[in-house]
């Protein structure tokens, strides 16, 4: 039901019912009607829906226009002018207003019979606009556009306006949404008897139907069929090619300007950091090849290495980028390496109306890229990234392999290494400076399938607590009274990671008794399932690209403005404004889950572990949470589940062809072929540079 506000008049239709609190209205049926007594009309005005009235202003207009304020809203808005203190720009933006709630009132009455709340039909408007109704009834199917709303809700309209069960607007429509998730799990093309097997079951039709359209689809080029039996989503496709092609093209560029090899001894004199074994190798090679991979695990020395990198290249006057997927990994990288990082979005200049400013026929400037948390970029980022770098840039690619996968189609840096044509250095040493730190040999323990040691001595930085039961209680009470008595912290820096969202000690429940301790009073607001008060830790959900928020990016809310219906969340030095139909892209941060960390670091981590997460419980995942500590890693829990983890080496293998795609010359221009073959890698080159 659309959400009450003061002036709103309501008609429903229903039975009266008695109950223990007295006589109730049971509704079966509404609509919205507007007020026709002036109170009414001025109560509905100044209720804060229509942008640039506010009660002051509502009381001028129906002083102004009497039972007429409406009509003129609708009719003559230019009118608007004549009430005492609204110019031009008031007027214009007032009537804009109106338009939209207009048609935003129109949509919900639409569409309220067929379970859609408030919150997805505004976001249907803000993608379809004033036509959302003619588009939705041309083809309902167009909704599975727009996250939140499922393939079943779009079905329902869609049998609803009279499609058949068979008829191929809807089982083409199926058949790209099944796929689309199939394929948001990680793969990129899906096997045809899966696709109709689950397509049927989903719209209770035969199997051969699914097929024949499939076909239809193959033949269209909605769908594409490379090599045998791996159906494709045209997009994923077309972004797996180019991917390979440009990764080729770039690998076998060969500069006119050949760099020298540099020693030991040049290298520290030039950047102050010793170097060895691989760590040299892995600047040797930066200077050698165009493309070149970079990976290990936390103490090996990555960052010193991009350090040196960034030095050599530098001080040859070459122009540098960095980047990273995430805010907070781009922040990171600055903050280690002491260069400026952005994020991959931000270096395209990623704007939601006009695509990005760099791509394919406006390449990035500069003469070197390096990407950092590349475990994290997926098939598309990559697509989309890769356009924009020219043959001739440096493109420097580092990340963890053993961490989780990235979220999305695609296993990009894995499929990269295991190709073996490109440059890879790995860095396998833990260096002096790290061998003192129990975090970082419990993480190489963990990714190499042995137990985790505990002492738990009082100036250990790893601690194992043993609990079968209370857990959640226990949690809280050491981000909120134990940890900060301990190491002179406030529990908002604090990170509790857990494997999922839902469970005893999920992310829900977590966070909200930690909001409890942490943050029980002040201006608050409640939206959907979440209370957000002023000062409260929230974290990013979706990618928003008007707002230059991105998935997993976190930050405080500085402040609410409860009449203007107006949010304010910092992050780091920046402040956003979300209204309230913006809050169900936030949630609670004290606690988040271990694949939204990837990419951070935090000072503090605390991860609680129970029985419930067992079908979670993976090599990787706990690899992952370890590594996002800094300064402390607590673990709480159940210690079978961590030795469960730890043995669960086995991950979902996802279903790709970029390492097969990149192993051969297909679809590249002839030059590169030509070009491509006395330079991919020979027994010689595998000596002396570390491929995989």
């Amino acid at each position: 039901m659309l959400e009450p506000t003061p002036g709103m008049t309501i008609k429903a239709e229903g039975e009266w019912e008695k109950s223990k609190y007295g006589l109730q209205f049971v509704a079966s049926e509404w609509e919205e009607e507007l007020p026709k007594s002036l109170i009414g009309i001025e109560g509905y005005l100044s209720s804060g829906m229509i942008k640039g009235i506010g009660p002051i202003y509502a009381k001028k207009i129906v002083q102004t226009f009497g039972t007429d304020s409406f009509k003129i809203l609708d009719e003559a808005p230019e009118r608007l002018k004549e009430v005492p203190g609204i110019g031009d720009k008031r007027a214009t933006e007032i009537a804009e207003s109106w338009v939209k709630q207009q048609a935003i009132r129109n949509l919900m009455i639409f569409l309220k019979h067929y379970n859609i709340g408030t919150r997805l039909i505004i976001k249907i408007y803000r993608m379809f606009g004033d036509e959302a109704i003619g588009i939705i009834k041309d083809n309902p199917y167009r909704l599975t556009q727009i996250e939140g709303i499922g393939f079943k809700t779009a079905d329902n309209i869609a049998l609803n306006v009279g499609i058949e069960m068979d008829d191929p607007k809807r089982v083409k429509a199926g058949i790209m949404y099944k796929m689309a998730e199939m394929c948001e799990d990680g793969d990129t093309y899906c096997r045809l008897d899966d696709v109709t097997r689950h397509t049927g079951v989903m719209l209770e039709i035969d199997d051969e139907v699914v097929e024949d359209n499939v076909r239809a689809m193959l033949e269209e080029g909605t769908l594409v069929e490379d090599r045998f039996d791996c159906i494709y989503l045209k997009y994923l496709y077309d972004a797996e090619v180019n991917v390979s092609d440009k990764l080729k093209s770039l690998a076998t560029y060969c500069p006119m300007t050949r760099f020298s090899k540099i020693t030991a001894e040049e290298l520290e004199a030039k950047t102050g950091y010793h170097y060895e074994g691989n760590q040299l190798k892995a600047i040797e090679t930066a200077l050698e090849k165009n493309v070149m991979i970079l990976t290990g695990g936390p103490g090996t020395g990555k960052t010193t290495v991009i350090k040196g990198i960034i030095e050599l290249l530098s001080s040859m006057g070459l122009s540098i980028m960095c980047a990273a997927p995430t805010g907070k990994a781009a922040k990171r990288m600055s903050e280690l390496t002491g260069r400026q990082a952005s994020t991959i979005h931000r270096l395209l200049e990623y704007n939601p109306a006009l695509g990005c400013t760099y791509g394919q026929y406006n390449p990035l400037p500069g003469d070197v890229l390096i990407v950092d948390e590349m475990s994290m970029v997926n098939l598309m980022l990559m697509d989309t990234l890769v356009r924009a770098i020219p043959r001739r840039m440096k493109f420097i690619m580092v990340g963890d392999i053993d961490q989780l996968p990235c979220i999305g189609s695609g296993n990009v840096l894995r499929d990269c290494i295991d190709s073996g044509v490109l440059p890879v250095v790995k860095l396998d040493k833990i260096f002096r400076q790290a061998e003192g730190s129990n975090i970082i040999w419990n993480a190489h323990n963990v990714k190499d399938g042995y137990d985790i040691v505990v002492s738990n001595k009082p100036d250990s930085d790893f601690f194992f607590l043993k609990r079968d039961d209370d857990i959640l209680a226990e949690t809280v009470d050491l981000v909120v009274n134990r940890l900060p008595a301990k190491y002179n912290c406030k529990p908002v820096d604090i990170q509790v990671l857990t494997p999922m969202k839902k469970c005893s000690v999920g992310v829900d429940s977590l966070n909200v008794e930690l909001q409890k301790a942490i943050n029980p009073v002040g201006t608050e607001v409640k939206y959907g399932k979440h209370v957000f008060r002023v000062g409260d830790k929230v974290i990013q959900t979706v990618n928003n690209y008007d707002k230059e928020v991105f998935n997993g990016d976190s930050g405080f809310i500085d402040s609410i403005y409860l009449e203007q219906k107006i949010v304010y969340v910092r992050f780091d030095e920046r402040v956003v404004e979300y209204t309230y139909p913006d809050l169900e892209e936030l949630s609670l941060a004290y606690a988040m889950t271990i694949h939204k960390s990837q990419g951070s670091e935090y000072p503090i981590v605390v991860i609680p572990i129970t029985y419930a997460n067992k079908i979670m419980m993976q090599r990787n995942l706990i690899y992952t949470a370890i590594t996002r500590a800094k300064n402390i890693c607590v673990i709480i829990g159940q210690r079978r589940m961590i030795d469960i983890g730890i043995a669960n080496a086995v991950s979902y293998k996802r279903k790709t062809l970029l390492k097969e795609r990149l192993r051969t010359s297909e679809g590249m221009p002839e030059e590169e072929k030509m070009e491509a073959q006395p330079t991919m890698p020979d027994v010689h080159q595998i000596a002396d540079v570390h491929y995989l």
